[in-house]
């Protein structure tokens, strides 16, 4: 069991019902600053519906031990910084598997908010990033 999913437990975040009223928020900025060619801010988050998590949990914890990785691999996006025990093509299979596995399993939402940095070049990474997660 993973240390996330002891912690979600633990602290009863899943104890609301099946309505799904409460969402757990996993949100990431990405290209925070105008450099190389960059010329959005952006930040994501994904929700996910607190009934589900405990079937997507172990959904794409099958996933990877099934793709060969052990706890302590991280699985990004990027695939220059994929865990060194899949090619390319393992790991945008398993990429894939995950967001399939959480359009069936997890009734999961992606939401992204996108700022030109020319509009930003004044403000503060902390203020983009907050302005990024409250809009």
């Amino acid at each position: 069991m993973s240390t996330l999913w002891k912690a979600i437990k633990t602290a009863g975040v899943l104890d609301y019902g099946a309505s799904g009223a409460m969402y757990l928020m996993f949100g990431d900025e990405a290209d925070q600053e105008a450099v190389k060619g960059k010329k959005f801010f952006v930040y994501g988050a994904v929700f996910i519906p607190t009934n589900s998590v405990s079937a997507l949990h172990h959904e794409i914890e099958r996933l990877r031990v099934a793709a060969g990785l052990v706890g302590t691999d991280s699985l990004k996006s990027a695939t220059r910084g994929r865990p060194a025990c899949l090619n390319p093509e393992a790991h945008r299979k398993l990429k894939n598997d995950v967001m399939k596995a959480a359009r069936e399993h997890g009734n999961v939402r992606f939401c992204a908010q996108v700022t030109l940095h020319e509009l930003a070049r004044n403000q503060e990474h902390d203020d983009r990033v907050l302005f990024g997660a409250n809009t």
